[in-house]
């Protein structure tokens, strides 16, 4: 399987590690993403469906341990890849939340 990250999640994903960096420093905020990354890369990408369905938009989210973040993705098996179409502190409203339109190519 693939990883991809859309512009929108990555826009999410850079405004948590900003804030976490002015927030709590540098190095707190290099060792929670670093986790981030190591949850995506062999959990999520080794066990796509590993996650909480949301069938209602075709979506998985999954909450990443030992951190405060939540991450929702799309599993395209026939393209053999999982996109990461948000990224969100586990604290925010997601109840509404729709991918970008952009987020399917």
């Amino acid at each position: 399987m693939i990883l991809i990250i859309t512009p929108h999640a990555q826009a999410q994903i850079d405004r948590q590690l900003s804030y976490g960096i002015e927030r709590h420093g540098l190095k707190t905020a290099q060792r929670t993403f670093s986790r981030v990354d190591s949850y995506l890369r062999d959990v999520v990408l080794a066990y796509p469906r590993t996650g909480k369905p949301l069938p209602m938009i075709n979506l998985y989210e999954t909450i990443i341990p030992r951190t405060p973040f939540v991450v929702v993705y799309r599993v395209e098996s026939d393209k053999d890849l999982v996109r990461v179409v948000g990224f969100f502190h586990g604290a925010q409203d997601r109840q509404d939340f729709t991918p970008d339109p952009d987020a399917e190519s």
